[in-house]
């Protein structure tokens, strides 16, 4: 075929297809043991990840039939059957940092949530074809409000061509930018100037610790056991290959409010420790809040409070100054 959409290869294509074929089990399995709306959903769903999984990046919008009309006649209660416990990042899954927040701030309410967040299991597979990104978001309330007629960068690595923050130096990706673009004064061009190179997605991977969405984190839900487990033993194993730095931002720090369970066995991983060891980590106060590190072989971890609109100044150039000599 001649192909004319633009796609982002994977660093770690069997660490996608994974993730894909588990959340098309956990689908599948829904479909097999419902019936009505939701059993009918399941099954379009199940049904398109499978196109995905056999056709990969030669999928197209016309092989896709997931929108948010399929998941119109769900009650609500049963939107959860449809998280995806296997979900991935945004950005290159081989940039030099990892960065973790506690969930995705999204809403979880209505059909066209499940349908975009389960469609990033489907952008994945076929390696962000921005086609297939706007079939499934065909009769959204965003995709009146996107500008499809330039040719967009795939979307797994760069959504903010699609998507960009709505409230510029607040947003948890401005505040990114802030913090990993390679001059401190032209971080906005990463996620407002589509075609920027390098952009935010070629400089750092986003993936949740929790797979349920929250606008905030207090209504969130922490990871459960298995999501923990396959982060910390294929995942994060895997990215660490290329990358030099995670930042967990969000739930962490001295203050011990339940994340620290979660914490540990993904920084272990990262930083190559044995199962049982503790991070060495250096506490600081900036402003008034803390910030931990540790380094191990040339690898950075950091615990830090949210990337949010309530962070100083002081504390990003903090932040820029720990991790820019790993960013290079």
């Amino acid at each position: 075929m001649t192909r004319t959409e633009e796609v982002a290869i994977p660093t770690y294509p069997d660490i996608v297809r994974g993730a894909g074929e588990c959340y098309h089990a956990q689908i599948a399995a829904v479909a097999a043991e419902t019936t009505g709306p939701l059993g009918e959903a399941a099954s379009v769903l199940a049904f398109t990840l499978d196109q995905a999984l056999r056709l990969g990046s030669d999928l197209t919008a016309a092989d896709v039939s997931l929108d948010q009309a399929v998941f119109a006649d769900i009650d609500e209660a049963d939107f959860d059957k449809f998280v995806d416990e296997w979900t991935l990042g945004l950005g290159a899954d081989g940039a030099p940092a990892i960065v973790m927040g506690t969930e995705v701030a999204d809403t979880w309410s209505e059909p066209q949530d499940v349908a975009y967040h389960t469609g990033l299991a489907v952008e994945a597979l076929c390696w962000g074809r921005i086609d297939v990104m706007r079939r499934m978001m065909a009769g959204t309330s965003w995709v009146s409000k996107i500008d499809w007629s330039p040719r967009r960068r795939p979307f797994t690595v760069h959504p903010y061509d699609l998507f960009p923050p709505t409230h510029h130096g607040q947003h948890t990706w401005a505040v990114l930018a802030r913090v990993v673009s390679p001059d401190a004064t032209d971080w906005r061009d990463l996620v407002w100037r589509p075609g920027t190179s390098p952009s935010l997605g070629d400089l750092a991977y986003q993936i949740e610790r929790s797979a349920y969405p929250s606008k905030q984190r207090l209504r969130g839900r922490p990871p459960n056991t298995p999501r923990v487990n396959w982060l910390v033993t294929e995942v994060i194993p895997t990215l660490r290959q290329s990358a030099r730095v995670i930042l967990l931002h969000g739930g962490g720090g001295r203050r011990g409010n339940g994340w620290e369970t979660v914490d540990l066995p993904l920084i272990r991983a990262f930083l190559g420790l044995e199962p049982q060891a503790s991070p060495k980590f250096t506490w600081e106060h900036v402003g008034k809040t803390d910030l931990g590190h540790d380094e191990v072989d040339g690898r950075l971890a950091v615990s830090s409070r949210a990337l949010s609109s309530a962070i100083s100044a002081a504390y990003v150039t903090r932040l820029r100054d720990l991790l820019q000599p790993y960013l290079g």
